[in-house]
């Protein structure tokens, strides 16, 4: 898996290809989603300071033996440099979108349950290099499935808090040591040459 800046070709073909298969699932957060839209952040800074900078990602994967062009399989927005929630004096990252190409539409591999991890785990690294020391938040509404609540706990390890003043939303954090821990879940997945996130 390779990582790079979301380009609007990217964007584009992901609304057209991947998006209609996404919007006929009523249970995806992602339903309904622009992502062209979401790469119009990329690079973002609120003038004058350099406070915070967002943008936004694309993992891919290319078929082994080097069969086909690359494959977008998700896509993340987020924002650096953010206030903590829970200790506002500290940065973090934080994951504005997360989208995960639809199984149906990948071979399958034995992999692709990792995907949505991969994108998370892009996260984790961007708040290690830029360093917030792991710290990665984000949010999920309440009329979200309650598969997608046990996946950012169980398998993304991220704590539910309650916080933001937000009766919709539950605010999910990486803290150093859970991120430090995710970090590693995926190590032998990022050794591999599977992924460079």
């Amino acid at each position: 898996m390779t990582v790079k800046i979301l380009s609007t070709e990217i964007a584009e073909w992901w609304d057209s290809e991947v998006q209609p298969t996404i919007d006929r699932d009523p249970s995806r957060a992602d339903a309904a989603w622009s992502w062209p839209l979401f790469t119009a952040v990329n690079g973002w800074r609120p003038p004058p300071k350099p406070l915070p900078r967002g943008f936004a990602v694309c993992l891919e994967i290319t078929r082994p033996g080097g069969e086909g062009a690359s494959q977008p399989v998700a896509l993340v927005q987020m924002v650096t440099r953010c206030p903590f929630i829970e200790e506002p004096w500290q940065g973090c990252v934080l994951v504005c979108y997360l989208s995960t190409i639809p199984r149906s539409l990948l071979a399958p591999e034995h992999w692709v349950g990792l995907v949505g991890r991969a994108g998370m785990d892009v996260a984790v690294v961007t708040a290690l290099e830029s360093g917030h020391s792991g710290r990665v938040m984000l949010t999920v509404g309440t009329k979200d499935s309650a598969r997608l609540v046990a996946w950012y706990e169980l398998r993304c390890r991220m704590s539910r808090i309650t916080a933001l003043g937000h009766a919709t939303d539950l605010c999910f954090v990486h803290r150093p040591a859970t991120a430090l821990a995710s970090y590693h879940d995926l190590a032998c997945f990022r050794a591999t040459g599977a992924s460079d996130a």
